[in-house]
């Protein structure tokens, strides 16, 4: 991955926290429940990855959004020049179970600033 990067850790949150696959139909039992309601095959191989992270014991992903949202932004504001310190990637509002792990921001510097590859 091309610098700056950064990778966030939360603690007992499942694969999809990023996303939003887990609230889709949740009043029709979820995605995988409102596939088989329109008798939609899904190969035995996707099942786990469209619901992992979408019940107990994980948390629940709307739990996380916010995390998300802020790490997310923090790191945009960052990189773009924004905000000159990573200050919005502290606190994580709250939550004490997140660990984050960056680039330097001279090596930022000297490399440039894509965020080709994630975080």
């Amino acid at each position: 991955m091309v610098i700056p990067k950064r990778l966030i850790t939360l603690t007992g949150a499942g694969h999809l926290v990023f996303a939003d696959i887990c609230q889709l139909a949740p009043g029709q039992g979820g995605l995988l429940a409102a596939a088989a309601a329109i008798h939609l095959s899904v190969p035995a191989s996707l099942v786990p990855l469209a619901s992992d992270g979408c019940s107990a014991p994980d948390t629940p992903v709307t739990d996380e959004w916010p995390v998300v949202r802020q790490a997310v932004t923090a790191q945009l504001r960052w990189v773009f020049g924004f905000d000159a310190t990573q200050a919005g990637l502290t606190g994580w509002l709250g939550r004490s179970q997140v660990a984050s792990r960056s680039t330097s921001r001279r090596a930022e510097m000297t490399q440039g600033r894509s965020m080709t590859g994630g975080w």
